[in-house]
C-alpha cells in the first residue's frame, strides 16, 4: 500500500498485490493494483475551465532488479469523474509509467524492511513520488 503524489496533481491512495513470480530465483514478478484518489485538472478542449476530479485506477505492473533495488513497469486505466464540466461521467485515460522503486524482498521470517519507495516518469502523472509500507 503506499500514497502517491504527481506534478501533475494526481493524489492516490493504491493497493497492490502480487500475482505472479519470475524465474525461480525470483528476479521478478507481476502485480496488480488498484487506486482511488482525486486529481486537479484543466479543460483545454472546452472554454478553459478547470476543477477536481475523483479518480480510480487499475493497472498492471512488472517490477524487476536486486535485492532492494527495482526496475518498474505499470500499464492500466484511470478513470476520471469530470463533474465541473458538464455533469458527472467518466473519462478514461490510458495509465502508463517507468520507474524506480526501493523494496526490500521478503526473506524466509518475513520482510524486514516493509519501506516501499516509487519514482518515474508517467502518463497521466508526468512525475511522480510514492511512499508507503509492504506486509
Amino acid at each position: 500500500m503506499f500514497v502517491s503524489g504527481s506534478l501533475s496533481l494526481y493524489y492516490l491512495l493504491n493497493y497492490e498485490r502480487q500475482v505472479f513470480n519470475i524465474g525461480k530465483k525470483r528476479e521478478g514478478c507481476i502485480n496488480l493494483a488498484i487506486g482511488l484518489g482525486g486529481c486537479y485538472a484543466i479543460d483545454i478542449s472546452h472554454a478553459g475551465g478547470s476543477g477536481t476530479a475523483t479518480t480510480f485506477i487499475i493497472s498492471s505492473n512488472f517490477i524487476s532488479g536486486g535485492n532492494r533495488h527495482h526496475f518498474e513497469t505499470d500499464i492500466g486505466l484511470v478513470f476520471n469523474s469530470k463533474e465541473f464540466w458538464t455533469g458527472f461521467h467518466f473519462k478514461t485515460a490510458p495509465d502508463i509509467s517507468l520507474g524506480y522503486r526501493f523494496q526490500q524482498k521478503e526473506n524466509p521470517i518475513g520482510n524486514n524492511n516493509p519501506l516501499v519507495f516509487r519514482a518515474g516518469i508517467g502518463y497521466p502523472q508526468i512525475i511522480y513520488l510514492s511512499l508507503g509500507f509492504a506486509f
